[in-house]
């Protein structure tokens, strides 16, 4: 099908670029797009044509679907932009054929749901950008596989507001770390929520058993988006009416003290299907919330369903106190009594991303020379870089006569048999210094 056309060469943030543009068309579903227009001419003289094509525009165009064909028609294409259209969907399958692009820009149109596997398989993709559509849930892993990202825009949606760039002149309000935390934060909660809610949604007793060895993910990683959506709506409206349950005893949901805890879950016996156990003492809980808030009591939970209760070691009952109550109301602990490495370890441990940022910031400001080493342990053990560089600093400061490398920050293990052995000399050389004080004397 003929479309009209315009070739010409077009801003991208940071570059001109020699542009095929549609402007306010009717693009079809399905069948070849045949663009009809006048290539430029070169100051030579030399005519332009297909091979020359860098990006791909569609301007307030009537658009269902991603079009079809076009690195066909033009090889060299890097950039695919959707703006300002009546967009609502984009699947995997729609981008499969533009896997070597470097920047995909999908703007002001109607789009609501970003599934996790969106990218998967892209290789140079530079640009993600989504501002202005009405994206209600985007799936948090939608970033994980893409290596040379510059710039991420999901700015402008009722549901997220974060954006990055490295290149120069574009208004950036997060970092890239921040966005993809960002992700996980607003929506990996409602994510797990769904895996649990599906699975109970579709059980009773007798399915229960039946299904006890059925990969949760799989009961909703469904093809069909808007399918999904249906099902992510239901699942919310579900979430809210066990919330509104949670306010019989006339508290608001979100501001239950640390000290309440046992007896708010202890209040209905509808609540009470599961606990967890810390030394000596059982804190009961429902597997629905933890599954929906840790990751790590997600698999566990799921790798054992007919488990009633599950003991963890290695967190004190102090710092397990704090990790609930953040977990049923997402209150964050005050500097007062907390143990900001324990809860660190702790909350990496169970993969509770937004607590263990939180507790990293916190510790960031505490390193110093007498937990250093515990800090180096743990930073690498539960991969979070800006705590292990901070904990290096304070290693080289601590010792300016030994000239510590760089590349050292990422081996804890080697700095840490460094210090040791640092210690051991100095220790050997205070006894010297403390026996020839003894000879003195005498």
């Amino acid at each position: 099908m003929e479309l009209p056309c315009t070739y010409r060469h077009c801003s991208f943030i940071d570059k001109s670029v020699y542009t095929c543009k549609f402007f306010k068309q009717d693009i079809p579903e399905n069948g070849q797009i045949m663009p009809k227009g006048l290539h430029q001419l070169y100051q030579q003289g030399n005519k332009l044509n297909n091979k020359n094509i860098f990006a791909v525009i569609f301007i307030e165009c009537n658009i269902t679907k991603v079009p079809r064909g076009l690195k066909k028609l033009f090889p060299r294409m890097k950039i695919l932009s959707i703006c300002s259209s009546t967009l609502k969907v984009v699947t995997k399958a729609d981008l499969i054929e533009y896997k070597n692009i470097e920047r995909i820009g999908f703007c002001d149109n109607q789009i609501e749901f970003l599934p996790g596997n969106l990218f998967e398989g892209f290789t140079n993709l530079e640009e993600v950008s989504f501002n202005g559509n009405k994206l209600k849930l985007i799936e948090p892993n939608i970033l994980d596989s893409l290596q040379y990202l510059k710039t991420v825009n999901f700015n402008d949606n009722p549901g997220y507001k974060k954006c990055f760039s490295s290149i120069k002149g574009f208004e950036s309000n997060a970092t890239l770390d921040e966005v993809k935390d960002e992700l996980f934060v607003k929506f990996y909660r409602d994510f797990m929520k769904i895996n649990d809610f599906l699975k109970i949604e579709d059980e009773n007793q007798d399915l229960k058993k039946k299904n006890q060895s059925l990969n949760v993910e799989n009961l909703i990683l469904k093809e069909n988006s808007l399918s999904y959506q249906s099902r992510y709506l239901k699942c919310l409206n579900e979430i809210q009416r066990l919330k509104d349950q949670l306010k019989k005893r006339g508290q608001d949901y979100s501001q239950i003290n640390q000290s309440d805890i046992k007896t708010f879950l202890e209040t209905d016996e509808t609540f009470r299907d599961f606990s967890i156990q810390i030394g000596n003492r059982e804190f009961p809980v429902h597997k629905f919330l933890l599954a929906a808030r840790s990751p790590t009591l997600a698999e566990l939970l799921k790798n054992n369903p007919e488990v009633e209760n599950l003991k963890l070691v290695d967190i004190s009952m102090e710092t397990f106190e704090i990790i609930l109550k953040f977990l049923y109301t997402d209150e964050l602990p005050g500097e007062a009594g907390t143990n900001f490495l324990h809860l660190f370890a702790a909350a990496g441990k169970l993969k509770i991303q937004e607590l263990k940022n939180y507790a990293a910031i916190k510790l960031i400001d505490q390193t110093n020379e007498d937990n250093v080493i515990d800090i180096l342990n743990v930073s690498k053990k539960y991969e979070h870089e800006e705590l292990r560089t901070k904990a290096f600093k304070v290693v080289k400061k601590k010792y300016p006569k030994i000239e510590f490398k760089d590349e050292w920050a990422a081996n804890p293990e080697k700095l840490i048999k460094i210090i040791e052995i640092i210690k051991k000399k100095e220790e050997a050389v205070r006894k010297i210094e403390e026996a020839f004080k003894e000879l003195g004397k005498k």
